[in-house]
This record gives C-alpha cells, structure tokens and sequence, in this order.
C-alpha cells in the first residue's frame, strides 16, 4: 500500500476542502493507495469527496483512521481497490 503523506495544514474547513479537490482526491487510487495527515479538515474532506462522488465505483470502500503515535494525532484515508467491480 502507498501513502501519500500531506505536509500542508489549514486554519479552515473550506482552505482544506478546495486543496483536496485540487492535490490529494485526484491522486487517491491512482498515485497512492492512501492519505496522512495531521489536519483532521483535510482528512474529512477527504472522506467526504471520495464518498460523495462515489470516484472507484459503488463497491469500493473507504476507510478513515485516526492514531496517536508520539504525541501527535495522524489521521490516515486510504481505498480498498480490491472489491471494486470492473
């Protein structure tokens, strides 16, 4: 599985939202199999896009994750290709 690690963080939803829709939602599936960040708004947008457009058919799945690993919240978004119908 490969990641696709954001360094960029942002002071509101709607800076978070038009970055995913222009960087990450375009590179998930394709270039990357998932998502870090440490911006809980990217991770949501994230998940909301990728749901809301349905982008790897009807099937695929969606995962979201949030771990503490050395003092700091990393939340992770990544796709399941594997039970996408053809």
């Amino acid at each position: 599985m490969s990641w696709y690690e954001e360094p960029m963080i942002f002071d509101t939803l709607r800076e978070a939202d038009e970055w995913i829709g222009s960087e990450a939602y375009n590179k998930i599936g394709y270039e990357f199999d998932g998502y870090i960040t440490l911006d809980a708004k990217l991770a949501y947008s994230l998940v909301y896009q990728l749901i809301r457009n349905k982008k790897f058919r009807e099937s695929a799945e969606v995962y979201a994750d949030e771990r503490f690993i050395h003092n700091t919240n990393y939340y992770f978004v990544w796709i399941n290709k594997e039970n996408s119908k053809n």
